[in-house]
């Protein structure tokens, strides 16, 4: 059967390495009038949504978040993800979607995700991913990278390596952090890392960018065969994981907003309080998130309101004592003492971000959650003496 590319509903996949921008963007694309159709799809690294929540203001009526892992060959998928969207959709009556934006996790490889969406690069199988196949193409790849401390993530990860590579749109982000006299040469370094990798992406400015979102994620031809010899070979190697390999792991949970209504499928035995560390221990492709010590992640939920002072404090003292080991770490805080509306926590490798006040509670729940991005060490030490530090503040709160 022969399929017409202009009667599939195109998808564009938002990816880039942890902390280098993509959840702005991403809520910066939405508040756009055309984008307000549109579906979305947000993979979370870790037990507890956090990102839902931090965009939950600007997202349209068709959104799953996911704490599975969509860059996986088999199960819990980017076709499993999109199919869900589609009979969702469907049931309302909203189909056909005009576009789909999946956003990745930071620690994504994106060649199981292009293979599963280009047409005739991984077989469809079941139901879903006939689904998908018929309905839906890739229609770009758009990379955020961080001047900052994108140059010194490039040797350590290869998935951002990847992430770069696979992109027909790169955006440099994180410009305003470096010093204005020496902005426009971390500009053109960061633009000529880029080209050493990938010769045929448009290269942006986050500034330039913002300015015309709508082009940026605008549909266009995808063919990533055309990107280099390096990704047709990691496209090969997913391909053949796919019919290689079988997975044995659960794939989290897939949260959905539709029309207002709040749904939670739980494919896990998460508990609302405490959840242990995450190690990721599977294969992607050619690589693996777990080792000795490779990456890793915590979850913690504080049922009781936590007192900022104590927060800043336990934050000094993770940075003093693991700075080096903690990739990513996002969190959603409700303060005794302005417990009115959430504050968000960015937490980049070595900077702390300044917490964001939000206008309000995106739901009924009032948890302080955070979920943590470790590399090179055990996720449960840190975790610990973040604990340690904070449930002072929950007793005290709580008396």
């Amino acid at each position: 059967m022969v399929i017409d590319p202009a009667k599939q509903t195109p998808i564009t996949v938002l990816t880039g390495f942890l902390g280098a921008g993509k959840s702005t963007l991403l809520k910066r694309l939405l508040t756009l009038p055309e984008f307000g159709a549109a579906g979305v799809v947000i993979n979370e690294f870790g037990d507890v949504p956090i990102d839902h929540d931090v965009l939950a203001e600007g997202l349209p009526e068709m959104a799953v978040t996911s704490t599975g892992c969509i860059c996986c060959t088999i199960g819990g998928d980017i076709r499993a993800a999109v199919s869900e969207m589609h009979e969702a959709a469907q049931k309302l009556g909203r189909l056909p979607l005009p576009q789909v934006i999946v956003e990745t996790t930071g620690m994504a490889d994106p060649a199981p995700i292009v293979n599963q969406l280009v047409a005739g690069a991984v077989p469809a199988f079941g139901l879903r991913d006939h689904i998908v196949a018929r309905n839906y193409r890739l229609a770009g790849v758009v990379t955020a990278f961080d001047v900052v401390s994108g140059p010194q993530t490039l040797p350590k990860h290869p998935e951002s390596v990847k992430q770069i590579a696979f992109a027909d749109m790169v955006i440099l982000t994180k410009a305003d952090m470096v010093e204005e006299a020496d902005r426009a040469e971390a500009l053109a370094a960061a633009k000529s890392l880029v080209r050493q990798m990938n010769a045929g992406a448009t290269i942006l400015t986050a500034d330039e960018a913002l300015r015309d979102m709508a082009a940026v994620f605008a549909p266009r031809p995808y063919a990533p065969r055309d990107l280099g010899p390096d990704v047709e070979e990691w496209l090969t190697a997913s391909a053949g994981a796919h019919h290689h390999h079988a997975h044995d792991h659960g794939h989290g949970d897939h949260h959905h907003d539709h029309a207002g209504h709040h749904h939670h499928h739980d494919h896990g035995e998460h508990q609302h309080h405490d959840h242990g560390e995450h190690h990721h221990n599977h294969d992607h492709g050619g690589h693996s998130h777990e080792g000795s010590f490779g990456v890793g992640t915590f979850s913690l939920v504080l049922d009781q309101p936590v007192h900022k002072q104590a927060l800043i404090h336990a934050m000094d003292m993770v940075q003093m004592l693991y700075g080096t080991h903690l990739l990513r770490l996002k969190g959603v805080l409700h303060f005794a003492d302005d417990g009115e509306v959430p504050h968000i926590l960015q937490v980049v490798q070595h900077v702390v971000h300044p917490l964001a006040r939000q206008e309000a509670w995106p739901s009924e729940d009032r948890t302080s959650r955070i979920v943590a991005i470790t590399f090179g060490i055990n996720p449960d030490i840190v975790k610990v003496a973040l604990e340690s530090a904070l449930r002072p503040a929950v007793l005290k709160a709580a008396s």
